[in-house]
């Protein structure tokens, strides 16, 4: 299996566990179907407060403690994982069954003698979400992908625990407890997801979603303070994924570090045909002999073939036939196969500058070119630009899954704002939300526009579909109604 189909189902088992559950429908057949998630949200018509940031999902700087946090959080993980040793029945299916339970039918006494389990393990996330910095140190540089990397799984562990802590607080009315609590939450999300691995953000995307919906849940508690200049105020984006782009698309050059002397000197047949050898091992790391003979007698097949092109290459490129003719055939193939890779990563990754909204059209489009490229490098037996993909991270969905991150928090800021304007309109929903003229509204970041927003059966209807070609169920609806003010 592939580093990359690897990466692939990495991601997937992490989306399954961790991620926002996806709403689902029933056909005629009977038979599951994608829909958009719905949540029914009723809030209470709710100001922001005197002090606008007197609620804050971010530690101040000056609240920080000096240090980084990345052994505190391994530290935490490691507490949790003693607990569970100690009491196996307290796992993520007991979690979940009570975290999918109305609160005021949990077992409350046996939810809270196993959180207090969890104490040690919180107080390290606390410690850890409060440092200043949160440094992964992997040696990515002198081990590229092959470098080991933590075991995610206790940190779902643990953001199941909050999201119980987050939920008994609320129903307690201790707001400010939960507040501390989604605190940790989205420190864990941002510090975990912003690392160098693109397999980092998806488990930061997953954490934070799980901090979401339990923010949705918080803003519905009767008497839940406003918490719209709370959101504003988190980092955008929580989670940024250039430094993991940068990462691995270059992670390459240190499975093939004699591939960096390919532009600027002239290597013998001998010393590319020692590379192209190498970068076969990235697929096949112990190749028994008759492999290598195959594999071998393939590439240098393929390399006849290809140093026409190859030729015609560097001719566009200035350089005179008398110049290509002094050259050892295969390094001009692999000149012209390292230039295609190169080609290829960055007519993808220079995309990652652009607003998602933007970027999507000509990212489509460039990843059509991509999938069409690659299935020709393959059959010309590429070994160099099919290592570049392998080391190339799932960048259009990593983009997307993280665009519709930044999508769910300027959501809640729009609800955030409506409880706002209800306030000060006796009760009242907004027709529209440019009737709402006390903060901003946020545009919608999948499509650079405002969001969709309807009146309907007295309800206010919230809505961020999808683009075309995305799995509907990550879209979100959110369907609102108010409490009667309390006279």
């Amino acid at each position: 299996m592939t580093r990359r189909l690897h990466y692939l189902v990495a991601v997937a088992t992490i989306l399954l566990a961790v991620s926002t559950p996806p709403a689902r429908s029933q056909d005629a057949g009977n038979r599951p179907k994608d829909t958009i998630r719905t949540v029914q949200l009723q809030v209470d018509p709710c100001p922001v407060p005197a002090r606008a940031l007197a609620w804050r999902l971010e530690t101040p700087y000056l609240e920080q403690r000096a240090g980084d946090g990345v052994t505190l959080y391994q530290t935490a993980v490691s507490l949790a994982a003693q607990v569970q040793s100690k009491w196996p029945d307290i796992d993520e299916h007991k979690l979940d069954a009570w975290i999918e339970s109305p609160v005021d039918q949990l077992p409350q006494q046996e939810v809270r003698r196993a959180l207090k389990m969890f104490d040690q393990a919180v107080h390290y996330l606390d410690l850890a979400g409060r440092s200043e910095r949160c440094t992964w140190e992997y040696p990515i540089r002198e081990e590229g992908l092959r470098c080991a990397t933590p075991d995610w799984s206790g940190y779902r562990m643990l953001s199941r625990v909050l999201a119980l802590e987050v939920r008994l607080q609320a129903a307690d009315g201790d707001f400010q407890g939960a507040i501390q609590t989604l605190r940790i939450m989205l420190a864990m999300a941002k510090d975990v997801g912003n690392g160098p691995l693109s397999l980092q953000n998806a488990v930061g995307y997953g954490l934070a979603g799980r901090a979401i919906q339990e923010i949705e849940s918080f803003v519905q508690k009767p008497g839940a303070p406003n918490l719209y200049w709370a959101l504003t105020s988190l980092p955008s984006p929580l989670i940024d994924m250039r430094l993991s782009l940068q990462a691995e698309s270059g992670a390459i050059y240190v499975d093939l570090p004699e591939l960096k002397r390919v532009d600027n000197e002239v290597l013998t047949n001998d010393e590319v045909m020692r590379i192209w050898n190498m970068a076969a091992g990235v697929f096949s790391p112990a190749p028994s002999s008759l492999e290598q003979t195959a594999m071998k007698l393939a590439i240098t097949t393929s390399a006849m073939k290809l140093y026409p092109t190859a030729r015609q290459h560097l001719l566009e490129q200035g350089k005179t036939i008398q110049e290509i003719q002094s050259l050892p055939n295969l390094y001009v193939v692999l000149a012209y196969q390292h230039e295609r890779a190169c080609r290829l990563r960055d007519m993808m990754l220079k995309w990652c500058n652009v607003p998602y909204w933007q970027a999507v059209p000509g990212l489509k489009a460039d990843e059509r070119i991509w999938q069409e490229d690659m299935g020709r490098i393959r059959s010309d037996w590429d070994m160099i630009a099919a290592a570049f993909e392998n080391n190339m991270p799932y960048f259009r969905w990593t983009f997307f899954a993280g665009t519709c991150r930044e999508r769910d928090i300027a959501m809640l800021r729009c609800v955030e704002a409506i409880r706002l304007y209800a306030a000060g309109h006796k009760g009242a929903l907004p027709k529209s939300l440019d009737d709402i003229a006390d903060v901003p509204i946020p545009l919608d970041p999948l499509y650079g526009r405002p969001f969709s927003f309807r009146m309907a059966d007295g309800k206010a209807i919230l809505e961020s579909a999808v683009p075309p070609g995305e799995n509907v169920r990550w879209g979100t609806r959110y369907e609102i109604t108010l409490r009667p003010i309390a006279k």
